[in-house]
């Protein structure tokens, strides 16, 4: 009997992190550059597309994430645009937009951020500071774009 209720519970445990992983949904990139500055820090400009668990026709979900790394390789901050769109072979329009921001180093901070839609294009606006010994030593003003063209295609 302990032994039949212990096989029970080995199998409903493994049954429910085999339904976990099915529902997981990952980001697929598509397209990713990297611009180096000056002073040896780079921003990683990647477009990723999210996979619907419902596959329907017309209709996508996608970004555009912004990740800035000073000159030894670590993550100051991370800006994501994320949108939807339909799209029917003739023409596509977005439906969502939204900016998020990670901040991985405490020096960086959000001055300013805004999203917005028009036509086929989602665009953030976005400003970052930066601190040195408390007192802002610089801003960067960055637009973040993601279009959808009449086919679904994301760039």
């Amino acid at each position: 009997m302990k032994r039949t209720i212990i096989v029970f519970l080995m199998i409903a445990i493994l049954a429910m992190s085999l339904s976990a992983n099915a529902f997981a949904v990952e980001s697929e990139a598509i397209d990713s550059q990297l611009i180096t500055y000056a002073d040896g820090s780079t921003l990683e400009i990647t477009v990723f597309q999210i996979p619907s668990i419902t596959r329907s026709s017309g209709n996508i979900t996608g970004g555009r994430s912004y990740t800035h790394r000073d000159s030894n390789g670590s993550t100051n901050w991370t800006a994501t645009l994320t949108a939807s769109f339909t799209y029917n072979g003739t023409s596509a329009t977005c439906t969502t937009a939204s900016c998020s921001v990670s901040i991985s180093d405490s020096s960086w901070y959000v001055v300013s951020r805004t999203a917005s839609r028009s036509g086929n294009t989602a665009t953030a606006n976005l400003t970052m500071g930066h601190r040195a010994l408390g007192v802002t030593v610089s801003t960067s003003n960055y637009t973040i774009t993601l279009s959808c063209d009449k086919s679904g295609n994301l760039s």
